[in-house]
């Protein structure tokens, strides 16, 4: 395939290189970036935190069997690999809004965070949004420690 140039042959070598699970998911997930994406412009906000599952008044992370960690973990590795390929910002709203959807097929609880924070500098305030279940954070990263929790959504994967 002399071809193609560089930059392609390491695209189609690295696609070749993930696991199986990433492979088959990757094209999917990507999709669900983008609905995710346009809903946070459209929907209005109070229906999509509704739709995450139920509020919570206390933060809670769901327990995990190894199945559903592995599970997890996968999860996690194919919507960060999906968002670093799409032509628009795979915000944190976005990524979470596959997330979900991928633990909703296979069934596996998990918590939703909303956070805010004051930044040091300007003054203005920020939000985010995470996803964690067990000792995973799915997506959104480890916030806990950057962002103050302002509501928890818990589902419990069935």
């Amino acid at each position: 395939m002399i071809w193609l140039d560089f930059g392609a042959v390491t695209v189609f070598n690295k696609f070749f290189r993930i696991s199986r699970f990433s492979a088959s998911w990757i094209g999917p997930v990507w999709v669900l970036l983008g609905i995710s994406r346009a809903a946070s412009f459209f929907a209005p906000s109070r229906r999509l935190m509704w739709s995450h599952g139920l509020q919570q008044r206390s933060f809670l992370l769901p327990l995990l069997n190894p199945a559903q960690l592995q599970k997890a973990r996968q999860i996690r590795s194919v919507v960060a690999l999906a968002s670093r390929y799409t032509p628009w910002e795979a915000n944190c709203f976005s990524q979470a809004g596959a997330v979900r959807f991928l633990f909703f097929v296979y069934g596996i609880p998990f918590s939703v965070f909303l956070g805010v924070r004051r930044h040091d500098v300007s003054g203005c305030l920020s939000s985010h949004i995470w996803i964690a279940s067990d000792r995973v954070a799915v997506c959104g990263g480890r916030s806990f420690d950057i962002f103050s929790v302002v509501a928890c959504f818990y589902y419990d994967g069935r």
